[in-house]
């Protein structure tokens, strides 16, 4: 499966949903801001040749510099 059908698929499936729950989407990764204190990101990486991608979910302070 090409990169540019995962990425479309992962948007197509997981866009209504997030949005849904509050989050915004920039490129690949999904984010929201709870309670004025945590980001909470959901992202996805493929690497390069291998079928398979990983979904990942993060909780980060704000005070955290990204």
């Amino acid at each position: 499966m090409a990169k540019s059908n995962i990425s479309r698929t992962f948007i197509e499936v997981f866009e209504p949903i997030m949005t849904s729950k509050g989050f915004k989407r920039k490129g690949k990764v999904f984010h929201r801001i709870a309670n004025n204190q945590v980001v909470q990101l959901l992202s996805y990486y493929k690497y390069m040749g291998a079928p398979q991608f990983t979904i990942d979910f993060s909780i980060l302070p704000l005070c955290y510099r990204f």
